[in-house]
């Protein structure tokens, strides 16, 4: 595996589902960040976890959220820090192709680590490639696209995704 800086920075929150591997790529190549050990995480930023991050990338202009895994932690005690290395980034290749355009060799970024990945600045638009672009789908009960899937996420809370779903039809449908 070979893991890269990238010269923005990276948000991340746990994720409830595994990545999508939508690229060869994504078992070649990682990313790397730095984040500062919090109580309120302990040990639960652990490797093989799975987490939803925000690159925010061409000097903040574009923004790319993908699922990944916490492929290795490394902590070091004297300074609270720890270095943070993520795989199986559910990428596109086009998408991959932009990653590796912003790979640096710049000290590492600061990871930020909470409730949400929504906190990039708003000038940031998404990464779009291609006249043909689709939208990267992730199969669950349903094909839904990856941004409904996203605002169910962030309005469903602890229900599970399934139910919250259900429930939404069934008031949608008056049943």
């Amino acid at each position: 595996m070979k893991y890269g800086r990238i010269e923005g920075p990276i948000y991340c929150r746990y994720a409830r589902t595994a990545p999508v591997l939508n690229s060869s790529l994504a078992s070649e190549y990682g990313i790397e960040a730095e984040m500062e050990l919090k109580p309120e995480f302990g040990f639960s930023v652990a490797q093989g976890r799975n987490v939803k991050l925000r690159l925010v990338l061409n000097k903040r202009s574009s923004r790319m959220t993908c699922h990944a895994k916490i492929d290795w932690v490394k902590e070091d005690p004297s300074t609270g820090e720890c270095k943070v290395r993520f795989s199986h980034l559910s990428l596109s290749d086009d998408e991959f192709k932009v990653l590796f355009d912003n790979f640096t060799e710049q000290p590492l970024k600061d990871l930020v680590f909470g409730e949400t990945v929504r906190k990039t600045p708003e000038e940031a638009i998404p990464v779009i490639k291609g006249q043909d672009q689709k939208e990267i789908v992730r199969d669950k009960a349903l094909t839904l696209p990856v941004v409904l899937i996203e605002r169910i996420d962030e309005k469903r809370g602890d229900t599970p995704f399934s139910e919250f779903v259900v429930k939404i039809l069934k008031d949608r449908l008056g049943d």
